[in-house]
């Protein structure tokens, strides 16, 4: 029995973890907006939109639909990692 996990479940794992690192993100952006004294409806807005885009993209990710697995590490991954994770 191997102690591996199948590489297309690192792979679903790993664009998950994606997707969250960005969520977090957004949410950070949006926290950080409300905290001023006059936030930017307009930032507040775009953060949201974002931030929500991605939490419906993850919670309709499946493991198994590796052509959307390859989109997310594509167009998200590379934004992911500007942010350092």
């Amino acid at each position: 029995m191997s102690t591996s996990a199948p590489l297309g479940n690192h792979r679903y794992r790993q664009a998950s973890d994606i997707l969250g690192v960005l969520i977090s993100h957004y949410t950070a952006i949006i926290s950080h907006e409300l905290g001023q004294p006059q936030p930017n409806p307009d930032v507040l807005r775009s953060a949201r939109h974002a931030r929500d885009q991605l939490n419906a993209l993850r919670d309709g990710l499946e493991p198994q639909d590796s052509q959307q697995i390859d989109t997310i590490l594509a167009e998200y991954g590379p934004l992911a990692a500007t942010l350092g994770h």
